[in-house]
């Protein structure tokens, strides 16, 4: 070897270092997104449950009548381009299941539970315009 050469050894040490590196940084990222797809979940699953056992509890008082308001929590989020935003979750109540869902413009994130109400229960979204707003009722 002469002096000033660059040996073959060294040259696949440094691309090897290289391929590790990049290798490390792809997987922290998807580390990174994982993590935040689990906390927009139980996010999600909180408020869930929270408006459930809400809306199950009225059961207990089916004999008078009542009016109950209530507001979602606004859930944080990660978009698509890794800028953190804070909203109100899209709310759908189909068949005693109540579903919240956010957007991140990548993927849909649900939470889904099952309730039980009683028939002259009613429960009201977005009341005057209001998102996040919840209006449960008993005539």
């Amino acid at each position: 070897m002469q002096k000033g050469q660059i040996s073959i050894d060294l040259l696949l040490s440094i691309l090897a270092a290289i391929i590790i590196l990049v290798s490390f940084n792809v997987l922290i990222n998807s580390s990174y997104l994982s993590q935040d797809r689990i906390s927009t979940k139980q996010q999600l699953d909180l408020e869930n449950e929270k408006i459930v056992n809400l809306i199950t509890q009225t059961q207990i008082i089916d004999d008078s009548n009542f009016t109950i308001n209530t507001t979602l929590a606004k859930i944080y989020y990660l978009t698509e381009n890794k800028i953190q935003l804070r909203k109100y979750p899209d709310i759908n109540i189909q068949n005693n299941l109540l579903t919240l869902s956010i957007d991140n413009g990548k993927e849909k994130i649900e939470s889904s539970k099952r309730f039980s109400k009683n028939p002259n229960t009613k429960i009201i979204l977005g009341v005057n315009e209001l998102k996040g707003s919840i209006v449960i009722t008993n005539e």
